[in-house]
């Protein structure tokens, strides 16, 4: 066998090749020459050196005869692959066998790689391992490079706002869309528009899309399914829960077995009657039903009393074996003489009217007793007259006639106890007067006597109780009556506490009450023992340096504006009224107000405000035709509003600060309470001194005050109040 020319080449290192053993044509080996060949054999020959095996201690040079061929090369069949493993062959060729394992492919867009066939493979990565959670992002992974994240425009996208739609992506960002109206964000907006009925579900929130809106949600609606055929599942509003209620009462109903025809629904339950399925209207059977068989009849009650089907004109009937034996004929008499009397088979007694010659119907208040359509009836009634006018004449059915005395029987008794009554033959009651004593029914009169026949009432009912403040009377019906009367225990002495206390009487009793000393200019007056005290005195100051403060003890506090004698007070203006120079407060009188609009504001309890004046303002106007100013000033006094009940007539000052805010823009935020109209005059509390009827009214064109005005005159006054 020829050998290749590369194991040639490691035999040189030992021994040269035989001549015999050549190159075969074709081999890789006959691509030597055979120059090199020649050479290499005379090299080994040459080498006169030969290897000793220390352990033969001999020659180990082989001669060309007993060659050995030496080992294949250790290294060279490495393919660089990591999923195959490399080895050498007998013959010295490399095998590269493929194995199992895991194995990198390099490629960071691929995971889970393996060996598959000698070579390394992975699993592309799926985009959504890239995601980077961005609705404006395109994600995608570039080999050897990674996850990578690219902006994107022009797709849908949310923003996270609740209620905006058309969210798209601009430059890698979500852009908000237009906000529309959403009927809900959570469920518990759902909650006011739910009917509260458990049982016609629950609404939730959709916020799958826009607009979000309440919507029922899939299974809150409770199913209820019957329990059974006698019953109807009905779910209970006051708290969704499914009920159990009966139906078809009395109706058939089935449990699935042959005797189901004999079942009926009742009180929701399907029970079994035998009455109306199994019974064979026989009494001597005990009737039953038998799941698989359907009705059974067994046999019972021998010696029993029964009654025969069929045999209504027998009695004593008896079961026997199973079966009604009928018994003796049945007796069919009524005991009516005015009947035929017999026994008809299947219909049982008959009673036919018949002619009999006589009866008696057994009334012994009847004549004539005959037979008339099977009954016996009287022919006539008797007559029981005995002409006497003192007897009571009555017929009884069992006694007949009778005859009784009018005295015995009350007849003539006409109630009346100053009558004596009796009965004369052919005369009939006779009543005639008698004496004594009687009642006329009520209960004021004592000593009611008879007279003439007639009750006549006695003398009056005195009523005493011995009490001297005591009402006495005596009314019907209820009699003697005493009323305390406290008036009557008057002492005239204005400290002391006068009551009637029964059995007692008057009593006068010293307390710490309150009292009038008779000057209003004091107040809070209180009894100490028999004395009324005058309480502190009436604080009449107004705080208005222009006007002069007086009490008087039977009109109470005036504030008049000091007459100008040597000049007015600092903040005071004189004024001519009447021929004189009264003082008046200078703010605001003649001038703007020196603040602003701002100093109104609302109050929770429905008033208007003043910062400045420190003024509740009523916010409606009360028109007042003509009227007196005592009628004015009590429409306040008498007005509630806000919870507060103390309202007063504004001061001519007060009023023409009001006026002053009618001229500024204040009126557009506060109008109600200014006026409606600039002709007109708002009414003030502060009359003219010398004559009360007259007043200051203030303008609500100029702001300022003119001449004092009387009630009667033809204007409109428009009233304000103030607290």
């Amino acid at each position: 066998m020829a050998r290749n020319l590369r194991h040639c080449a490691w035999a040189i290192l030992a021994i040269a090749c035989t001549p015999d053993e050549g190159v075969v044509a074709g081999s890789v080996a006959a691509k030597a020459d055979a120059k090199s060949l020649a050479d290499a054999k005379a090299d080994a020959k040459a080498d006169s050196t030969a290897p000793v095996d220390p352990a033969a201690g001999r020659d180990v040079t082989a001669t060309r005869d007993t060659a050995v061929e030496p080992p294949c090369p250790a290294t060279g069949c490495d393919d660089l692959v990591s999923c195959t493993d490399d080895s050498v062959a007998a013959d010295c060729s490399c095998v590269h066998a493929p194995r199992n394992g895991t194995c990198s492919d390099g490629d960071d867009c691929t995971a889970s790689d393996h060996c598959q066939g000698g070579k390394c493979v992975g699993l592309a990565v799926a985009a959504s391992l890239c995601d980077d959670q961005k609705p404006c992002t395109q994600d995608v992974c570039v080999t050897g490079k990674g996850c990578k994240h690219k902006l994107i425009s022009g797709p849908p996208c949310t923003d996270g706002v609740e209620c905006t739609v058309g969210d798209t992506c601009v430059n890698g960002a979500c852009k908000a869309g237009p906000l529309v109206t959403c009927n809900c964000a959570t469920d518990d907006d759902c909650i006011a528009q739910d009917d509260g009925n458990p049982c016609t579900g629950v609404l939730f929130c959709n916020t799958g899309a826009y607009p979000w809106t309440c919507n029922l949600k899939l299974g809150s609606i409770p199913n209820c399914k019957a329990a059974g055929p006698c019953l109807a599942a009905l779910c209970d509003p006051a708290d969704g829960a499914c009920k159990q209620l009966p139906i078809l009462e009395g109706q058939p109903c089935s449990d699935g077995s042959v005797c189901t025809e004999g079942y009926r629904c009742t009180s929701g339950d399907c029970v079994l009657a035998l009455a109306s399925a199994c019974d064979d209207q026989n009494p001597c059977t005990n009737d039953g039903c038998d799941p698989s068989i359907g009705c059974v009849h067994a046999p019972t009650g021998n010696g029993l009393p029964c009654n025969a089907k069929g045999q209504v004109c027998t009695a004593g009937d008896m079961c026997t074996g199973g079966a009604c034996v009928p018994g003796e004929p049945t007796d069919c008499s009524d005991g009516n003489a005015c009947t035929g009397d017999t026994c008809v088979a299947g219909a049982g007694c008959q009673h036919a009217p018949i002619n009999a010659p006589a009866c008696s119907d057994g009334n012994a208040c009847t004549l004539g007793d005959h037979c008339a359509g099977g009954l016996c009836a009287g022919a006539s009634w008797q007559n029981c007259e005995d002409q006497d006018i003192c007897t009571k004449d009555s017929c009884d059915a069992s006694l007949g006639c009778l005859h009784v005395a009018m005295d015995s029987v009350g007849g003539c008794d006409d109630g009346n106890p100053c009558t004596s009554e009796s009965c004369v033959a052919k005369a009939g009651c006779v009543y005639k007067p008698v004496a004594g004593a009687c009642s006329d029914g009520k209960v004021c009169s004592v000593g009611d006597y008879c007279w003439l026949g007639q009750c006549a009432p006695g003398k009056g009912q005195v009523c005493n109780d011995g009490v001297a403040c005591t009402a006495d009377v005596c009314s019907e019906p209820l009699g003697c009556t005493y009323l305390p009367t406290d008036a009557k225990c008057n002492d005239g002495v204005t400290c002391t506490k006068d009551e009637c206390s029964p059995p007692v009487g008057c009593v006068y009793l010293t307390a710490n009450l309150p009292c009038s000393d008779g000057n209003v200019c004091t107040a809070g007056d209180m009894c100490k023992g028999l004395a009324c005290l005058p309480g502190p005195a009436t604080s009449c100051n107004d705080n208005n340096p222009c006007t002069t403060d007086s009490c008087s003890p039977t009109t109470g506090c005036s504030h008049t504006p000091t007459a100008m004698t040597s000049g007015c007070p600092d903040g005071c203006t004189p004024v001519p009224v009447d021929g004189l120079l009264l003082c008046f407060a200078d703010f605001p009188w003649w001038g703007p107000r020196p603040d602003s609009p701002t100093t109104l504001a609302a109050t929770p309890y429905g008033t208007i405000y003043d910062t400045q004046t420190h003024l509740d303002w009523y916010p409606l106007a009360l028109p007042l035709s003509p009227s007196s100013y005592q009628q004015t000033v009590a429409a306040c006094d008498a007005l509630v509003y806000g919870g507060i009940s103390k309202w007063r007539v504004p001061t001519a000052a007060e009023a023409e600060s009001a006026a002053r805010f009618d001229t500024l823009e204040a009126k557009t935020t506060f109008a109600p309470w200014f006026l409606p109209a600039k002709t007109e005059w708002l009414l003030t509390a502060t009359t003219d001194a010398a004559d009360p009827t007259r007043f200051w009214p203030i303008s609500d064109l100029t702001g300022g005050f003119g001449e004092t005005w009387n009630m009667v005159s033809s204007a409109t006054w428009q009233v304000r109040c103030v607290h």
